[in-house]
């Protein structure tokens, strides 16, 4: 089999990897030089919501129409400011799956996508070439490739883009069946991109939004770690006025192990218990007061117990923040001497003339 690329198409602008040796070099970064990770056009700001009303061509056979179902179902299964369905009118649609014999000269492209150029909005054609229909016995590859060009209708790059040097051609998207080419099909000027944040400069083997994808046998057809971050990022379901997007957290508690009672000296865990939304961001702020000490490592803490102080009982508050809100939770722990009673008291160890207490 060929080596298959996945191709980005601006609405404005037509991105695309066969055709990068008609360039000159000094104007593209060596492959192993470019820093590989979620990308999109520098400046670009999608909409709060989206609902993409989705036809697919009765050009296009089983194998890639099943293969965008099951795309649209992966979309839909993410906690994103994105519906996705498929309707039965292309009149009623704006975002069609086109399905054509792509001419001999581009045969190893397999897909190509719009990327919306213009805040606000999505790219509004996908085209599949027929070719691919019976190249492959894996409904995972369909998958991985409506995935993808999917992406690019969001507004995400390849991540093996130079960020300086994204080649675009000018001109809006049109496919001649004629022909089985794409007009225009001629480089135009270059655009910027910039990371989406959150995301990795990394490159993160397993992403849908590579470039070039595994061959048949071997595809995958699910989103990696920082994919799921880039469209959670740039669709922010708590945005979106018309999504109900509850990051308020439920059963929510402070948990302190052992207990309420330390022993000086030793070393105490707190966790938050809590449950949230996927999808809320939650951000976690840790105080200690009292004769504690402590460190945070997100939603849970170590804490020690001081003894010798005036002040047996020590606090600690940790303030859960979301997308939506946040709560201060705070609790109470006595910390005492094991060895000789509580500091501070007049019992055994304590007082203010025995071990423990204050001189």
């Amino acid at each position: 089999m060929k080596t298959l690329k996945l191709i980005a198409v601006l609405l404005v602008c037509i991105g695309f990897h066969s055709c990068q040796d008609e360039i000159s070099q000094n104007q593209i970064a060596p492959n192993d030089q470019i820093e590989k990770r979620q990308l999109k056009l520098k400046g670009w700001t999608p909409s709060d919501c989206v609902a993409m009303n989705i036809f697919i061509s009765p050009e296009c056979g089983d194998n890639w129409t099943q293969g965008v179902l099951d795309a649209i179902d992966s979309y839909n299964n993410l906690f994103i400011a994105v519906t996705m369905n498929v309707v039965e009118e292309e009149a009623n649609s704006n975002l069609v799956i086109h399905c054509e014999q792509f001419s001999d000269l581009i045969d190893d492209i397999i897909g190509v996508g719009e990327i919306p150029l213009n805040d606000g909005e999505n790219g509004t054609d996908i085209y599949f070439n027929t070719f691919f229909e019976d190249d492959c016995a894996n409904p995972c590859w369909f998958q991985r490739v409506a995935m993808h060009e999917l992406s690019h209708t969001l507004g995400i790059t390849h991540n093996d883009e130079d960020l300086d040097n994204f080649v675009c051609c000018a001109g809006p998207l049109s496919f001649d069946s004629e022909t089985g080419l794409f007009d225009p099909w001629e480089f135009g000027e270059y655009v910027e991109l910039e990371l989406i944040e959150g995301t990795p400069h990394g490159f993160q083997e397993g992403s849908i939004f590579n470039a070039i994808g595994p061959p048949c046998d071997e595809s995958f057809c699910t989103f990696s770690e920082f994919d799921i971050v880039a469209l959670e990022t740039l669709y922010d379901p708590c945005d979106c006025p018309e999504t109900e997007c509850d990051c308020a957290m439920s059963q929510i508690d402070l948990l302190l192990v052992p207990g309420q009672e330390i022993c000086a000296g030793e070393i105490a865990k707190l966790f938050v218990i809590h449950e949230i939304p996927p999808g809320s961001n939650p951000r976690y702020e840790w105080t200690f007061d009292g004769p504690i000490s402590g460190s945070s490592h997100g939603e849970s803490a170590s804490i020690i117990g001081q003894s010798g102080g005036h002040r047996p009982l020590g606090s600690i508050c940790v303030t859960v923040t979301t997308d939506c809100g946040s709560i201060e939770l705070c609790e109470n722990v006595m910390i005492v001497d094991c060895d000789g009673g509580e500091p501070g008291n007049n019992g055994p160890g304590g007082g203010n003339n025995g071990p423990g207490g204050p001189k």
